[in-house]
């Protein structure tokens, strides 16, 4: 199934560097994808799920995750590699996954999401592609974005805010 994206959506990417699409994953994927979680989890219970990196190795990591193939099926899904390809194009590379938990009461608290904060590669030619598997709203920490600061022309300092507040832009759907 290929899904496309609006020249809006595209446009609002290459201004804004993200776009929130109505696609979703099929049922079935998210329930591998919650059972997954599970798994990946109970297989790691001396690391926080806040840093479950390189979640995609089926075997321990690294970074000394013991990942799940359901990850690096994510990654290769068609839908996502559709909508991905045109954002960036057909030459995708998988540079790293992450299964980013924010357990209720004790979560880690993240600042908003700046690529070029954290991918440290010029250009900056990349892409997150971002898949909550559980509803994501204002109230339980959705995504947090910085409108615009793909371009690199400025980053915000981190800093701890107001949890009630939505920020500049949240990715809650």
């Amino acid at each position: 199934m290929t899904e496309t994206l609006s020249n809006r959506d595209i446009q609002h990417y290459r201004r804004e560097g993200y776009i929130v699409p109505d696609t979703r994953l099929p049922a079935s994927t998210m329930t591998r994808l919650h059972t997954a979680l599970d798994e990946t989890i109970e297989a790691n219970p001396e690391t926080r799920p806040e840093h479950l990196v390189s979640a995609h190795i089926d075997r321990k990591n690294d970074e000394g995750v013991h990942g799940h193939r359901a990850w690096l099926n994510l990654a290769k899904d068609p839908l996502i590699l559709d909508l991905v390809e045109q954002l960036i194009g057909p030459d995708i590379i998988l540079w790293g996954c992450q299964v980013f938990c924010k357990p209720a009461g004790d979560g880690m608290e993240v600042p908003m999401h700046q690529d070029g904060h954290y991918w440290p590669i010029q250009p900056l030619a990349t892409c997150t592609a971002w898949v909550a598997i559980d509803h994501s709203t204002v109230e339980n920490g959705c995504l947090r974005i910085v409108p615009g600061s793909h371009t690199g022309e400025h980053y915000y300092q981190h800093s701890k805010s107001d949890r009630k507040q939505p920020g500049p832009e949240s990715a809650c759907r």
